[in-house]
């Protein structure tokens, strides 16, 4: 029988919407915000300041993959934990095979895209297939050969997805060793054979650690005397604030598409750049879940528009995207760029009100 003895037996937030819950969708909708900054790939613009050109030592990436780990440690795995496995298992599973397909849609889309709409002596928009050879695109995009670098995550989230329910299993046997153990021995093989999901599986897996454990880390948390528990609070904030002025500082050294990462390396990921991915998603998850109601009104609208069905977002934001690189020339005017980088997030934004949009695309 799985042993649970250990954990908390009631919620630790009521089941509505909780602030907390809240605060993972602000986050998300930042995340996707970032995303779309560097995606759209027009420097310099304000926005930069913001996402360090997806230069820095860690970025939205990190968290969105660390978000979606957590989610499925605390939903699928300790809030479920008295259920059968099978079940969870088999929705697991065909959720991702659903990110399989579009996985592969995007990239077709994004090539058909590429070759139908643009001259073939463009620079804009590319694919490292030849032109028009739809054989090439399809098996490569099948076989996961070739993907649009626009829907990257997509394939990471997938794997992490079906291998989800063994780990979820070991974690109802208190197994954690072993699994921290395996994700550490999957990422190795993918650090040195440049495997790029089994390295960003770490990500995953360990948040889905946290998820399943967030119950006894909450609790504790909520024991700690005054003093420690504003030091647990606030610490990660800090240190988050300090990297992230350092790390933006180092970034505009360099002219764009130039990182300089060193030891935080993210091509492969790195073992420091994990570590630093953590205590930047702790620091702000901590600074979120403190302002994130004092924002304006509008920026908690947009935050959560896309972040409460990010998955959506990330897949239609490619659509904005296309646009913006079809009817924009490169310029290196900051506020010409500016202006396009807010069309991007704005028309992303519009995209997610499109009523019985999850009919089709998932969420």
């Amino acid at each position: 029988m799985p042993h649970t003895d250990t954990l908390p037996e009631a919620p630790i937030d009521p089941p509505a919407k909780s602030q907390r819950i809240i605060t993972l969708d602000y986050l998300r909708g930042l995340f996707i915000v970032i995303i779309i900054i560097d995606h759209v790939w027009r420097w310099p613009n304000l926005f930069q300041y913001i996402s360090g050109r997806g230069e820095m030592w860690t970025s939205a990436a990190e968290g969105f993959v660390m978000i979606s780990g957590l989610l499925v440690g605390y939903v699928h795995g300790y809030k479920k934990r008295h259920q059968p496995l099978r079940p969870i298992a088999g929705k697991l599973l065909r959720r991702g095979l659903v990110l399989y397909i579009w996985t592969v849609l995007c990239t077709i889309i994004f090539a058909a895209s590429v070759w139908l709409l643009t001259s073939p002596d463009t620079t804009v928009l590319s694919t490292p297939l030849v032109r028009g050879d739809w054989w090439q695109l399809i098996t490569s995009a099948l076989t996961l050969s070739y993907i649009s670098t626009w829907t990257h995550f997509l394939y990471f989230y997938a794997f992490c997805l079906m291998v989800a329910p063994a780990v979820i299993l070991l974690l109802r046997k208190n197994k954690l060793l072993i699994i921290l153990a395996l994700s550490l021995i999957g990422w190795y093989v993918g650090y040195i054979n440049s495997i790029e999901w089994l390295q960003w599986q770490l990500v995953f897996f360990a948040a889905t650690v946290i998820g399943y454990y967030f119950g006894i880390i909450l609790q504790r948390y909520r024991q700690l005397p005054a003093r420690p528990r504003f030091l647990a609070r606030w610490a990660p904030v800090a240190l988050f604030a300090i990297t992230f002025i350092w790390s933006l500082t180092i970034v505009f050294q360099s002219p764009p598409g130039t990182p300089s990462g060193g030891v935080f390396d993210q091509n492969p990921l790195s073992l420091p750049t994990i570590l630093l991915s953590f205590i930047w998603f702790a620091g702000l998850l901590s600074l979120f879940h403190a302002m994130a109601p004092k924002f304006p009104t509008w920026l908690r609208h947009l935050l959560l528009t896309l972040g409460e069905r990010s998955l959506t977002s990330y897949i239609v934001h490619i659509v904005p995207l296309i646009g913006c690189a079809l009817l924009f020339t490169v310029s290196e005017n900051i506020i010409i760029n500016t202006i396009i980088v807010a069309i991007a997030i704005h028309a992303t934004w519009g995209l997610m009100k499109i009523p019985h949009l999850n009919r089709v695309v998932p969420r």
